[in-house]
């Protein structure tokens, strides 16, 4: 028998979630992107009725979507991070079916994926940059060349910037994607520290020499074998004694089979991590060396998230 508690939860969780939803399929947070709008101008600009629009956005205020003030409603959060989320749910029944999961281990698959989802990785890995970047930026030049791989919203390299603001960065993305790395640079007004490159890493030229290369968050889509040919290209054009950074999510030693298949069900970045064993052989295999991994937080009972650093030979 559910209890009081959890019954209270379960209509406040299935009522905010259908209220994002709404949201996004009635364009609600597009309307809401351009400036803040009172209940009867969204009505007007979204084509809904006036009193139901006034109740959604009333719901969307209570649970932290939008800010009201004046009678007028604004976004109080990223508008991808509610979109995005709804888009990647809505398809539940499919997979239940039997359909497959989105997958992004495929350029084409991933231009469409991830630019939705770009922005809202680059909110939640905001914390996590900064912190990596006392790392990065010790000991590297003021005037250093940056390789950020798989850019998205740039949250990496703009935190190493932040550190180092003489640094000069590339970001590379899918040229969809690159879209929204621009925007994000934009926004933190470090144009003139940038260049966008579109392409694919593992097929086009990545320009260089680096005294540093970034890639985070993306080894995890790739299985070992695929994140050798990634790291090996990224390494040849570093520097000598250049140095590559990886953050991603790191598993344990002990995790098995089943543990992988379960995680799989519902995130491939823990399900598609490696081993602190298999970073260091695909790290050496890339033809690096002096390998450090510093794990910097927990994120399952079988995973961590680590910053993952290793040096071209001078």
């Amino acid at each position: 028998m559910i209890s009081t508690r959890d019954a209270h939860f379960l209509a406040e969780a299935v009522g905010a979630a259908a209220a994002v939803a709404a949201g996004a399929r009635l364009r609600v947070f597009e309307a809401l992107g351009s400036g803040p709008l009172t209940a009867p101008e969204l009505a007007a600009r979204c084509e809904l009725a006036e009193g139901a629009a006034g109740r959604l956005l009333s719901a969307l205020a209570s649970i932290g979507i939008l800010d009201r003030k004046g009678g007028r409603y604004r976004l109080a959060v990223d508008r991808s991070l509610a979109e995005s989320q709804t888009r990647l749910w809505d398809r539940l029944p499919d997979v239940v079916r039997g359909e497959p999961p989105t997958g992004f281990d495929e350029a084409s698959v991933a231009a469409d994926a991830y630019v939705p989802l770009a922005e809202f990785l680059g909110s939640l890995a905001g914390v996590a940059a900064r912190r990596a970047a006392v790392l990065l930026a010790a000991g590297l030049p003021d005037c250093a060349c940056v390789l950020d791989v798989g850019a998205g919203a740039a949250a990496w390299s703009l935190a190493l910037v932040a550190r180092k603001p003489s640094c000069q960065v590339t970001a590379l993305d899918l040229a969809p994607v690159l879209n929204v790395t621009r925007r994000a640079v934009e926004a933190a007004g470090r144009t003139d520290r940038y260049r966008f490159l579109a392409g694919d890493a593992f097929l086009d030229e990545l320009g260089g020499p680096y005294d540093l290369a970034v890639v985070a968050n993306v080894v995890h889509l790739f299985g070992e074998a695929r994140t050798v040919k990634l790291l090996t290209r990224v390494a040849g054009n570093l520097r000598p004694g250049g140095r590559l950074a990886v953050s991603d999510v790191i598993a344990d030693a002990d995790m098995d089979g089943a543990t992988r298949a379960s995680m799989a069900e519902w995130t491939g970045c823990i399900a598609g991590a490696l081993t602190r064993r298999e970073f260091e052989r695909a790290l050496l295999d890339a033809g690096l060396v002096d390998v450090e991994i510093t794990e910097t937080h927990r994120v399952h009972d079988s995973a961590g998230s680590a910053i993952i650093r290793a040096r071209k030979p001078s």
